[in-house]
């Protein structure tokens, strides 16, 4: 049998990846506002952010350390770096007014639901819905289509790019409110 007190350090292994995602786009989006500029290097860094979201999860599962800490701190990393991101676009004018404040108060409501859960009840855990998994994947792949699309310019024509975006954005609202609301449904 193995020392519970061995396991304790691994415990923190997913959330410690947790941690730096939150760090490492909280610096990224810190230097993307101060100077407004959109490298490759900028798109990779974003990238291997959003790779945590998976790796942090894989970890937990892998290691047998899922914690209420982990179920908190994961969904709030990927709100700071996808809030910053959708910030950056909206005040250079590549997303639409109407999803950045719907996107927002979604956001900013399914965090004020979380912390109530918690503060409530810290030993119960919060399962992420697929819906909302789904969510956050198209979210971070629209914010690299925008970086892209930054460095680029169009990839398509004009026509073409908006009914692109506003696709995407249209999804990823119905995919955010829906996540959001089913658990309020009773059956």
């Amino acid at each position: 049998m193995t020392n519970p007190s061995n396991r304790r350090p691994a415990l923190w292994l997913p959330n410690t990846v947790t941690i730096l995602r939150i760090l490492g786009g909280v610096l990224l989006f810190a230097v993307i506002f101060y100077d407004h500029k959109i490298t490759w290097l900028r798109i990779a860094c974003f990238m291997v952010i959003a790779l945590t979201d998976w790796v942090d999860g894989w970890l937990a599962r892998k290691i047998n350390a899922r914690t209420i800490w982990g179920q908190l701190l994961d969904p709030l990393a990927d709100k700071v770096v996808l809030l910053a991101a959708f910030g950056y676009f909206y005040f250079n004018a590549h997303i639409s007014t109407w999803f950045t404040i719907l996107y927002f108060i979604r956001e900013l409501m399914q965090t004020g639901v979380r912390i109530v859960f918690f503060a409530k009840n810290k030993t119960a855990q919060t399962p992420t819905l697929f819906i909302s998994k789904l969510k956050t994947a198209l979210s971070y792949l629209y914010v690299v289509l925008l970086f892209i699309e930054t460095i680029n310019g169009l990839l398509f024509s004009i026509e073409l790019t908006r009914a692109i975006h506003t696709t995407a954005e249209l999804v990823i609202i119905v995919l955010s409110f829906s996540g959001f609301i089913k658990p309020f449904i009773k059956r």
